[in-house]
């Protein structure tokens, strides 16, 4: 055991007597009697936390707001300004979000004859339910077709256009005849 205590109190676990240091000195032997309990509590604060906590207040607002549990004023940082100091109130914080959460800020869409293949809704419409390109949601639901039923008129379609095809080349061979004829009659 040391003759005098040492200056840094740290109980030793594995002591036989309660509440006795490393050194082998008891806690009171530590506190000198003219020392202050709490200020010495306030330098074992300063030192465990390792940042030393201001004592007067600095010119600008810290980037971090940290609250000080032995500030002068409820709510003070330790760099000495009260919270709402350390806020910016710049911008709505639900628009902030937003814009986090989409940093391509979307264009405005004009309203289109068809709706939009993607459905996004125009949070700023004054209807519900409105996509950016101005039609509805369930105008941008796919409407369910019969298979059989577009085959069948895909088919029409098809054969519809062959038709056509053939009769104009059917009245152009004619065509081409009379002309022929015409010609032959006029000599």
């Amino acid at each position: 055991m040391a003759s005098s205590p040492c200056s840094d109190y740290r109980i030793d676990a594995t002591a036989l007597q309660f509440g006795q240091c490393v050194c082998g000195h008891p806690k009171q032997a530590h506190i000198s009697k003219g020392e202050n309990k709490a200020a010495a509590a306030l330098r074992a604060l300063k030192k465990v936390s390792g940042t030393g906590m201001s004592d007067g207040q600095q010119s600008m607002p810290c980037s971090t707001y940290t609250l000080d549990p032995l500030g002068s004023v409820f709510g003070q940082c330790r760099c000495g300004h009260l919270k709402d100091a350390h806020i910016a109130k710049e911008r709505n914080p639900a628009e902030a979000a937003r814009s986090r959460l989409n940093p391509n800020k979307r264009e405005a869409v004009t309203k289109s004859e068809e709706p939009c293949s993607n459905f996004i809704v125009d949070t700023t419409s004054d209807q519900f339910g409105v996509c950016i390109c101005g039609h509805k949601r369930d105008a941008h639901n796919a409407q369910e077709v019969n298979r059989a039923e577009a085959a069948l008129l895909a088919m029409k379609e098809k054969n519809a256009k062959k038709e056509a095809a053939k009769k104009a080349s059917e009245d152009a061979a004619r065509l081409e005849v009379e002309l022929k004829i015409k010609a032959e009659e006029g000599r």
